[in-house]
C-alpha cells in the first residue's frame, strides 16, 4: 500500500494460502467529525495554555496605559482597529476610550460603528471616560482580560453587539442592563467565566452564546432569556410578529414568494425545511408555483426564545433536576426545560448559519490565510458539535452552507434538500442535486415546478383535465378536478389559472344542465354532453330546390314545427351561451358552386330564425357544407367557452 492513508478497508475472502499484507506505515482508522473536534478542541486547549502561560510572563510587565481618541464628525460605517491605529498596541493593558472635542460620532441611519480591540496579548481591562456611540465591541482573543470596566456600559447606549470570545481570564460579565438596544452576547470558551450579573430584562437580547463557558452555570444565564419570571417569556409570540398577516407567513419560498395558508389533502406532504410527514387536513404554507410547502411550526420563522449556545448539552439535564428540586410540577418542569432546549437548538442552527455565511464570504473574496478566515472556520467547527449534539435537523440549513461545510468538513453527510431521501457527502451535493430524480423542473405547458421524476404523472393529470375542459360532462369535470387538487401525491396539482378554469366551467354546467334537461324531454334536441354538440332529432322540412334556385326556404305549413324545433334549439344554444357553428348540408354536390350557394342560405336561415327565437346574436355561426343529406349540424366551436 505504500504511504497511502487513504484506505479505509481491506478485505480476504477465500485466500488458500498465507497472504503477507505490508505497509509501510500505520493506517489508522478514519474518524468522525465529533472525534475529530474534540481532538482538535484538546489540542486547542493545550495550546492556550502556553498562550496564557506567555501572557503571564507579559504581565509581569509593568502596566502601560493607552487613550484611544475615536474620530470626531464621522458620520456613516466606521470601522477602528486598534491594533492598527495605537503604536505598540500589544503592550497595552488598560484601554481608555474617548472622543476628541466636538459633536463626536454620529450614526447614519443603518449605519454600524465598530471597534475592534480582539488579539491584544497584554489588555486586562478597558473602560470610557465619555459617551460614544459605538454600536459593536469586539474583544475576543484577549487572554489576560479580567474587567469590563461599568463605564463600557454606561457610556456606550446604542451598544447592540459584544464579543469576548477566548478571553480566558474574564471571570463575570456585570452591568449589562445598562445596555438596553444589546442583541448579541459573544462569550464562547471564555473558561472562567462564572457570573453574568443582569438586573433587568434585555428585551431586545436575541443571541447569546457561551460555548465551552464550562464554569457557568444555568441560573446565570436564564436571567438572559427573560427575567426573573422565566415563563413569562414562553407564553408565545404576538401573532402579529409570526405572521406578516392573517393570510401569510414570516418566510418566503426561494422565489420570494410569499406563502398561502392552506390545509393538506392526503398524507404524502412533506415539509420542505425539517422534512417531517405532515398529516392529511394539517395546516401548511405554500407556494404552488414553486412546489415550496413548509409546516406550521418552520413557517413562523422566529424563535419563542433567546436563541442561546449553552456551556454543554448535559445543561438540558441539569436545568430539570433543579425544577424538580424547586418542587415545581412535572408538566411545568418538562414544559419549561423543553423551551430551554428549543432555545439551545436555535442557537446552535443561529450559530451555524451566520458563521457559514461569513466563512462563504471570505472563501469567495479568496482569504483562505487570513486570520478571519480561521476564526470563522473554527467558530462554525464549534457551531456543528453543538449542532451535533444536540440533534438538530436543518437540511435548509445545511445546503445554504454547504460552501462553508466543503472547507471544514467536506465528508459530512447531509440529507438531499430536494427529498429523494438519500444522504450525500457535502462535498458531493451539488453533482447528486444535478441528477437527483427529485429535482424541481418547470412545467413547459402550466409553468409550474416539478420534480423530474414525476414530470410524465403530472402531464397525464394536466391532460386528463384539459380533455375534460373541452367537454360539457360533470361527471369527468369533477373527476378531472378532484385529482387536479393533488390529493393523490403533490405532482398531481395543476395551476391555479387552470383550477379555476375547471371550477368557473364546473360552476355553470351546474346551473345549466337541470335546465336543459326538461327541453330535451320535448323530443326536438338532444345534447352531447360528451362532445359539445346538440343534435336536432327531428327533421327541419326545407323546401326543395333545383338549380340555378339557391334560395332556402321551408316547406309550406311547416311554420309550426320549425318554430318548436328551432325554438328549443334556440334555447339550448342561449343556455349554454357558447359560440356555436350551425351547419347546413345539402343532399348533392354537383355542380359545387350552386350547393355551396344553398347550404349557405339555408344555414343562414336557421341562424336567422334561432336569432328570432331569443338566441343572442353572433352565438350562432352560418356555414354551409354541400353533400351530405339536407340536415342541419350544430357544434361548439375550437375553444369555445360558456359565458359566465
Amino acid at each position: 500500500f505504500g504511504s497511502s492513508d487513504s484506505v479505509l478497508h481491506v478485505f480476504f475472502h477465500s485466500v488458500s494460502s498465507p497472504v503477507v499484507l505490508v505497509m509501510d506505515k500505520p493506517m489508522t482508522p478514519k474518524k468522525s467529525f465529533l472525534q475529530r473536534t474534540l481532538e482538535e478542541q484538546a489540542a486547542r486547549a493545550a495550546a492556550t495554555d502556553r498562550v496564557t502561560r506567555k501572557s503571564l510572563s507579559r504581565s509581569m510587565q509593568p502596566a502601560v496605559n493607552a487613550e484611544l481618541q475615536l474620530p470626531q464628525g464621522a458620520v456613516g460605517e466606521v470601522d477602528v482597529i486598534v491594533e492598527r491605529v495605537l503604536l505598540r498596541a500589544n503592550t497595552v493593558s488598560q484601554l481608555t476610550i474617548t472622543r476628541t472635542k466636538g459633536e463626536g460620532i454620529e450614526a447614519a441611519p443603518g449605519a454600524v460603528l465598530k471597534l475592534d480591540a480582539s488579539h491584544l496579548g497584554c489588555l486586562r481591562t478597558i473602560r470610557c471616560s465619555t459617551a460614544v456611540d459605538l454600536q459593536r465591541i469586539d474583544l475576543s482573543f484577549c487572554p489576560l482580560l479580567t474587567l469590563l470596566d461599568r463605564t463600557l456600559f454606561e457610556y456606550v447606549p446604542l451598544l447592540s453587539k459584544l464579543q469576548v470570545r477566548d478571553c480566558q481570564s474574564l471571570s463575570a460579565i456585570r452591568d449589562l442592563e445598562l445596555c438596553p438596544s444589546l442583541d448579541t452576547l459573544l462569550a464562547p470558551r471564555c473558561t472562567s467565566l462564572r457570573a453574568v450579573q443582569l438586573r433587568a430584562a434585555l428585551r431586545h437580547l436575541t443571541y447569546v452564546d457561551f460555548q465551552g463557558c464550562d464554569q457557568l452555570k444555568l441560573d446565570q444565564i436564564l436571567p438572559l432569556l427573560g427575567g426573573a419570571d422565566i415563563t413569562a417569556m414562553w407564553c408565545g409570540v404576538p401573532e402579529e410578529i409570526i405572521l406578516k398577516d392573517a393570510r401569510g407567513c414570516a418566510i418566503e419560498c426561494p422565489e420570494n414568494h410569499s406563502l398561502s395558508r392552506m390545509r393538506t389533502r392526503s398524507s404524502n406532504w412533506r415539509c420542505v425545511l425539517c422534512l417531517k410527514k405532515v398529516p392529511e387536513n394539517a395546516v401548511i404554507f405554500g407556494c404552488t408555483p414553486c412546489s415550496f410547502d413548509v409546516c406550521d411550526y418552520c413557517a413562523q420563522g422566529v424563535s419563542h426564545t433567546v436563541r442561546t449556545v449553552f456551556p454543554s448539552a448535559a445543561v438540558h439535564s441539569e436545568f430539570v433536576d433543579a425544577l424538580a428540586a424547586a418542587g415545581i410540577s412535572d408538566k411545568l418542569a418538562a414544559a419549561q426545560a423543553a423551551m430551554v432546549k428549543e432555545a439551545g437548538i436555535e442557537g446552535a442552527r443561529h450559530k451555524v448559519s451566520i458563521y457559514a455565511e461569513e466563512l462563504s464570504l471570505l472563501i469567495d473574496g479568496g482569504d483562505h490565510d487570513s486570520r478571519s478566515y480561521e476564526e470563522a472556520a473554527e467558530e462554525l467547527k464549534q457551531g456543528l458539535l453543538c449542532y451535533d449534539e444536540l440533534k438538530v435537523v436543518d437540511t435548509a440549513l445545511l445546503r445554504l452552507a454547504s460552501k462553508a461545510l466543503g472547507e471544514v468538513d467536506p465528508q459530512r453527510r447531509i440529507p438531499c434538500l430536494l427529498g429523494c431521501a438519500e444522504s450525500v457527502p457535502v462535498s458531493e451535493l451539488i453533482q447528486h442535486e444535478q441528477s437527483c430524480g427529485q429535482r424541481l423542473v418547470t412545467c413547459e405547458t402550466c409553468g409550474l415546478k416539478v420534480n423530474v421524476d414525476q414530470m410524465e404523472h403530472h402531464q397525464q393529470v394536466e391532460a386528463t383535465l384539459r380533455a375534460a375542459l373541452q367537454t360539457w360532462s360533470l361527471h369527468r369535470l369533477n373527476g378531472a378536478l378532484q385529482r387536479s387538487y393533488g390529493g393523490h401525491c403533490r405532482s398531481c396539482k395543476m395551476s391555479a389559472e387552470l383550477l379555476q378554469k375547471a371550477e368557473d366551467l364546473v360552476a355553470l354546467l351546474s346551473k345549466v344542465v337541470p335546465q336543459i334537461l326538461p327541453v330535451m324531454k320535448r323530443g326536438n334536441v338532444e345534447v352531447d354532453f360528451e362532445h359539445r354538440q346538440i343534435h336536432i332529432r327531428k327533421e327541419v322540412p326545407f323546401a326543395k330546390r333545383t338549380p340555378p334556385d339557391s334560395s332556402a326556404a321551408f316547406r309550406e305549413g311547416s311554420a309550426g314545427n320549425v318554430d318548436a324545433i328551432l325554438g328549443d334549439v334556440a334555447l339550448a344554444l342561449k343556455l349554454f351561451g357558447a359560440k356555436m357553428y350551425v351547419e347546413g348540408h345539402t343532399g348533392s354536390t354537383e355542380p359545387p358552386a350552386y350547393w355551396q350557394e344553398l347550404a349557405d342560405n339555408r344555414s343562414a336561415l336557421i341562424v336567422e330564425v334561432l336569432e328570432k327565437h331569443g338566441c343572442p346574436k353572433g352565438n350562432a355561426i352560418p356555414r354551409g357544407v354541400p353533400g351530405g343529406g339536407a340536415k342541419v349540424l350544430i357544434f361548439a366551436c375550437d375553444g369555445a367557452e360558456l359565458a359566465t
